[in-house]
This record gives C-alpha cells, structure tokens and sequence, in this order.
C-alpha cells in the first residue's frame, strides 16, 4: 500500500462520505456527483487492499461492471 494512506483508505470514505451528505443536503448536485465518484474510488481501493482482489460491481448476485464501465465513459 502506498505510504501515502498508512492507514489504508477508511479516513478518505469517511471525509468524502461526509462530503457528500453536505452536498447533498445543500442540494449541490455536481458536487454530490464528484463526491461519488471519490467514494467510489476510495471503497474499491480499500476492497483491494482487503481482499487483494479487483473490485466487482455485483450488487445481489448482478454484476454491474458493464453499466459501470458505460457510465465512466460519459
């Protein structure tokens, strides 16, 4: 792991989490979007670092790597 995150990547969820229940709740729709996305980075890199394994986007039993991959290319 990166000696920039010695603790792995759980304060860097917790910040953007609370990131985006800020833009959220002002209503700031891009900024709730970028916040996402930092989340969505952050959550599969700790997956990684914990699982030493790519992370997949199946949500009950659905993998949504394919509508993933679509959406990151808009």
């Amino acid at each position: 792991m990166s000696s920039k995150y010695p603790q792995g990547y759980i304060p860097k969820i917790q910040y953007w989490n609370s990131k985006l229940q800020e833009a959220l709740a002002s209503g700031e729709w891009s900024e709730s979007e970028y916040c996402m996305k930092k989340l969505q980075y952050f959550v599969g890199a700790q997956y990684v670092k914990e699982n030493q394994e790519p992370y997949k986007h199946v949500i009950g039993g659905v993998d949504f790597g394919g509508a993933m991959r679509h959406l990151n290319n808009l």
